[in-house]
Order: structure tokens, then sequence, then C-alpha cells
């Protein structure tokens, strides 16, 4: 209790704009730089077979597999494994340059707070925040052409590129902040591999479980799959990126944010479709994923991701619900770098 208090002692003293306008100063102002000085395929080996065995029940056991007198270990043995100069796929940047902060410059939920809405000390500590809970609701992924090959340099430029504030009281429960994020990475040779743009929004509210009905225009979809992500795929996948936002693990702040129950990651939710998508056009190469998380997912729940092409270098992914009314928790838009068709 005694993190708590310091945070609410200091973070909810002053209703001045001026409290606003500092923050706002701070994150135009700043600039985070990580370097990866030689990128392990290990991780992207975790990761492919964590998503592999999230979409798709009867994956088999990888541990088994070491030993030698099992026959199906020389039939898997090389899928899903990264070595020295092997290409990752597109979206496994979420494992690299993720950021190095030490407990005190995290917020009340865990989660990073160097490009949130918060009062910061000199050497990083969290004074207080402008915020009581965070949703990340959307971003793109733009492929810059130079691969992520295991064993390279990478280098990691991030920005705040947008700052919106709604309303005027940070005390308010309806001021919300909506911060985007531009993150650059480049090879040892400063030549641009790929551009990724963040959208979180801060509330002060907590969350209202309001169901929703799907109000997008959907296209038919020719590809549909149904999954259900698990509490442990969704620890594991949270440990893989370096992401401790309590909401994705810990129930009892998950509800105290309003939330029946702990929140599968929106990076997750993005890995787990690029990696159907992968599975269903493997030959077809993405220039740009952008997307939206709409509502929430929870681990244990049946959801049907959902694909389609809509023209000649894009198509639509989305998951939906089964039951009941239609309901759409995330909805993305691939490009192609070239032309290409995925056999029906």
């Amino acid at each position: 209790m005694l993190l708590s208090r310091r945070y609410l002692s200091k973070a909810y003293l002053s209703t001045s704009a001026d409290r606003v306008s500092k923050v706002k100063e701070r994150l135009a102002q700043s600039q985070w730089i990580n370097t990866d000085y030689c990128i392990s395929g290990y991780p992207a080996t975790q990761l492919y077979w964590l998503l592999e065995s999230s979409l798709f029940k009867d994956t088999p056991g990888r541990q088994k597999l070491g030993n030698v007198l099992d026959p199906l270990h020389y039939t898997l043995k090389g899928e899903g494994e990264f070595e020295k100069g092997n290409q990752v796929p597109f979206g496994y940047h979420f494992l690299y340059c993720n950021p190095l902060s030490i407990d005190k410059e995290l917020g009340l939920d865990g989660y990073d707070s160097y490009a949130s809405p918060t009062e910061l000390t000199t050497d990083g500590t969290v004074a207080g925040q402008l915020f009581k809970r965070r949703m990340w609701v959307g971003g793109s992924i733009l492929n810059s052409g130079v691969p992520f090959l295991v064993g390279d340099e990478v280098t990691l430029t991030e920005r705040v590129k947008r700052v919106k504030c709604l309303g005027e009281d940070p005390l308010s429960l309806d001021f919300k902040s909506i911060i985007t994020t531009k993150r650059e990475f480049r090879n040892a040779h400063k030549q641009p591999m790929m551009v990724e743009e963040r959208k979180l929004v801060f509330f002060n509210d907590q969350f209202h479980s309001t169901i929703h009905k799907n109000r997008l225009d959907l296209p038919i979809s020719q590809f549909q799959h149904v999954f259900t992500p698990s509490l442990y795929s969704n620890v594991k996948y949270s440990s893989l990126i370096s992401n401790t936002h309590k909401i994705h693990y810990d129930a009892q702040y998950a509800q105290s944010e309003g939330y029946p129950d702990v929140l599968i990651s929106g990076p997750f939710i993005v890995n787990l479709c690029l990696h159907y998508f992968g599975k269903v056009g493997s030959d077809l190469k993405i220039r740009e994923f952008q997307y939206k998380n709409i509502s929430p997912m929870f681990p244990g729940k049946e959801y049907q991701v959902c694909l389609t092409k809509v023209e000649d270098k894009k198509y639509q992914i989305w998951i939906q619900s089964l039951k009941g009314d239609l309901v759409v928790y995330f909805y993305g838009t691939i490009t192609l770098e070239d032309v290409g068709n995925i056999a029906s």
C-alpha cells in the first residue's frame, strides 16, 4: 500500500490545467532509443509455437520432440525455428527493443509510464499520473523493406507523435488522453526496417461492460477459424514482450478497473491475426497492417477469426463472436507488397 499512497498523494492534489500542459510538453520533447546488438531467434521460435498452439488445438507438444525416438522429431523439426540469418515474420518486432523500465518507472497498473500522461521526477520515478486506466486501441505496422534477420543489430527510436486531451480537469471522470507513439526500427547501417504506430487511450473512469452490437459493414468471410486463447498463453505472451500491465495477469486488479477478468493483450491479438493470415496465405508478403481493438477479449472464451480479400492487394481480417448478437472485437486491414491471391 505504500506505493499506492505515494502515487495518490501526489497525483491528485491539483486540478489546474498547468499539470496537463507540463505533461504534454514533456511528451512532445522526449525521445527514447533502445538497441539490440544481436537479435535472437529463440524468442521468435517461442512466439511461433505460442501462436500456433493458441490458434490450433491439435498442435503437437514441442518439448516431447526432444526424444529422438519420436518420429515427429524429424517430421516437425525446423518448422517455426529461426537460425542465424533467417528472417523473422512480419509483426515479430514486438519481441525486440522493448523498454528497460525498472519498478519505479512503472505506473500503478504495472505498465511503462515514459510515454503516458504521467509526472516524472528527474530520475524517471513516477510522481503522479493523470489517468486511472489505459487501453491499447489501435495502431499500424509498416514494412520499410529491410527485413529483421536473426543475428542483426536493431535500433528502435520512439517518439510521441500526437497527444490529444479531452476535457480540462485531469481529475474529472470524463477526462481522457489519447496518445499516439511512432516507433522506427533501423539496422546497423541505419537502414529503415519497420515503422510502427500505437494508439493508447487513458481514462479516469472504470470500464463499462456494455456489449455493443456490430456496426461495421463487414464483407463476407472467405476463411474463418474458431480458437480459444488461454490464460497461460496470455501470460506467456506478456512475458515474451516484457509487458507487465496487470490487467493481463492479475484478475483482482482487472476487476478493480471494471473488467470481469484479465484481458487478452492488444499485441497478442495482432500477432494471432497475422499468424492466421500467414497460415492461409503463406506466400504473400505484407506491406502494412492497420488495426483497431474494438472490444475487450478474455481468456477461455471462444472467438472466430475471419479473413477475406476486398481489393487487389488488400485483405480484411477481424475477430467476432460466435453466439448471440454479432460482436466484433478486433478489425484490421492487410496491404500486400505484391499482387497475390489466397487459394480458396
